[in-house]
């Protein structure tokens, strides 16, 4: 990004696209017999500068006063009241603000006003789109742990002018009222002149050129690093307070409308029925995260048999992510969870990288397929399937133990009092050898879980399935491993949305078949 100042025109200040402006504020008052009036704003002036250009962002003209009440009784010392310095911050806030910049850097060359910071903090607090961060330059200089204390025109401030090529005079009168027992606080009581009269306080005839020089470079290093690394901090997370404090409960009945909201606005596919289920089945181990009195999160659990649990639903109100609400909840979850044995979830990639760094294992992969609403043909089944009654359901539901690796007789019996029209079994010699159920969604029919012995079952229940949700969009979350199945589904329309990866935390069953699975209910169940 390039830099521009008030030295470019108005067409230089639209192309700049930092949406970061600088501004030093400085001072018109008395630096003993040596320095200039204006020394507080010169440096304030020279070190905004140079964060500007490094920082490719726009500079404005440098405020010349500031908060001098101090320096009272030096003839050409002009003071700012401490009022009108907060209103001239907020007004410069507001005219920025109005102009899409979303960064004010000040950078602060007198220590005297001290009214800056309250209005920065007032402006800060009210997260609006502009975020200021104030920089002092005399606080990022490398100090000597042996350097003599000082306030004002000493040294340190000396050597800079010199190293500028400020105009810096030869009069540089010593003066140190620490050693008379004044305190820097002792400036609200009293002004300069009455601890120094001659303004100064510190050593000035110690100044050089060569450690003006060193103080510059010291001062440019560490404040553009403090700069940038408040940036970085405001652009993950711009709000003053951050997501402050977050609680949890369990979650309620009452509170099922608003889990269903947040599917909406992260356009899951979840319906009211799904949301009644995880309620349900959880038995008391799905949470609400709270802030500042309002539900902000969800997440929801369940433990099949004590053998394994799966931790679904983790969502968060996109007002306050990027906070760390779900990995509370997520946290929350897995310690009530693996008490009971090992955890599993499907991950998307991106929540694999969190789920990695909280002990979880990779264990297959799954592929989201998705098909719009079509109205072709379907291939014959190759073995006929017939409807699923109630009076099979208690053989359905001993039958996927065996597969799935614990009872979920709760979530079988829900889809198929819920989606009839999508649960098929295959029986040979009065056996159970595969099963097929669905349920309804907000964008998609869903297909799954499908459970068969073997391939030629799982796709005879698919397309017997798949005959009921005819103009309507479609979609099957598969296991990536049933290639025969996999490239039916492709023949059929099916595009990947998104892949998962199931993983484990703890050892995985034994009693879980996989190789007899080949579609799942969803992600947040299994």
């Amino acid at each position: 990004m390039s830099f521009v100042g008030p030295e470019h025109t108005s067409v230089d200040w639209q192309l700049n696209e930092s949406g970061i402006a600088v501004w030093s504020i400085g001072a018109q008052e008395q630096h003993g017999h040596h320095l200039p009036l204006e020394t507080d704003t010169l440096q304030a002036q020279y070190f905004a500068r140079y964060a500007a250009e490094t920082l490719g962002a726009c500079l404005l003209p440098g405020l010349p006063y500031g908060t001098s009440l101090e320096h009272a009784g030096f003839r050409g010392s002009i003071t700012l009241t401490p009022d009108l310095l907060m209103a001239l911050t907020r007004q410069m806030a507001d005219e920025l603000e109005a102009q899409s910049f979303t960064r004010l850097i000040i950078v602060n060359g007198h220590g005297g006003n001290f009214s800056l910071f309250p209005a920065v903090r007032e402006i800060n607090r009210q997260d609006r789109n502009i975020k200021i961060i104030i920089a002092c330059p005399w606080e990022f200089r490398d100090r000597s742990k042996k350097e003599v204390p000082e306030i004002h025109a000493g040294e340190t401030e000396t050597s800079i002018m010199i190293a500028m090529g400020a105009p810096v005079g030869d009069e540089r009168i010593d003066s140190d009222p620490f050693e008379v027992g004044a305190k820097q606080s002792d400036l609200n009581h009293f002004g300069v002149g009455r601890v120094s009269k001659a303004g100064t306080w510190g050593y000035p005839s110690k100044a050089t050129k060569a450690k003006g020089q060193k103080y510059i470079k010291n001062v440019k290093k560490n404040m553009i690093a403090y700069i940038k690394e408040r940036l970085a901090i405001l652009d993950e997370d711009p709000r003053y307070g951050g997501s402050g404090p977050v609680a949890l409960r369990p979650m309620k009945a009452d509170d099922l409308p608003f889990g269903l909201s947040l599917s909406r606005v992260a356009n899951w596919n979840q319906m009211m029925a799904d949301w009644q289920l995880y309620f349900q089945a959880s038995n008391g181990n799905s949470f609400i995260a709270m802030h500042n009195g309002k539900k902000v999160g969800t997440v929801t659990s369940i433990t099949y048999q004590n053998k394994f649990s799966w931790v679904g639903m983790v969502l968060v109100d996109p007002n306050i992510r990027r906070c760390g609400v779900g990995t509370t909840l997520l946290n929350k979850a897995i310690d009530v969870c693996k008490e009971m044995g090992p955890v599993v979830l499907d991950a998307t990639p991106e929540g694999r990288k969190l789920y990695s760094t909280l002990g979880f294992k990779d264990d297959i992969y799954l592929s989201r397929m998705v098909v719009d609403a079509t109205t072709q043909a379907l291939p014959k089944p190759t073995i006929a399937c017939e409807k699923m009654r109630a009076t099979n359901l208690s053989h359905v539901i001993a039958y996927d133990e065996k597969i799935f690796g614990a009872n979920r007789g709760d979530v079988l019996t829900h889809l198929f009092n819920t989606a009839k029209r999508y649960a098929f079994i295959y029986k040979k010699a009065g056996k159970v050898c595969g099963y097929c159920m669905g349920r309804t969604g907000h964008e998609f029919e869903q297909v799954g879980p499908i459970v068969a012995d073997n391939d030629e079952i799982a796709q005879s229940l698919l397309l017997t399935a798949l005959t009921n949700s005819r103009r309507k969009s479609v979609l099957v979350d598969c296991f990536d491993d049933k290639d025969d199945f996999y490239q039916l589904l492709e023949s059929l329309g099916f595009e990947q949305q998104r892949p998962f990866i199931r993983m484990f935390l703890g050892k995985k069953p034994k009693s879980i078949n996989n190789d007899k699975q080949y579609a799942i209910f969803g992600p947040e169940l299994g």
